[in-house]
């Protein structure tokens, strides 16, 4: 749809390296956030509603969200 065909893989790389900075913030508590416990965190492909919301109003296009 945005026409990020080649970008896809790095989209998807980056939201499991921001899911395993997440695993670390979870377990190691940095400046009291967290719960000090290994909560894997994981990524879903929830985001992209978010992200191509952002892209249609990047674009100039209509998103369909107001």
């Amino acid at each position: 749809m945005l026409g990020l065909g080649e970008h896809i893989p790095y989209l998807i790389s980056m939201s499991l390296m921001v899911s395993g900075v997440d695993t670390f913030i979870q377990a190691r508590r940095p400046f009291g956030i967290g719960i000090g416990l290994i909560c894997v965190q994981g990524t879903s492909f929830a985001f992209l509603s978010s992200v191509l919301a952002a892209g249609f109003v990047a674009k100039g296009k209509d998103s369909g969200c107001y």
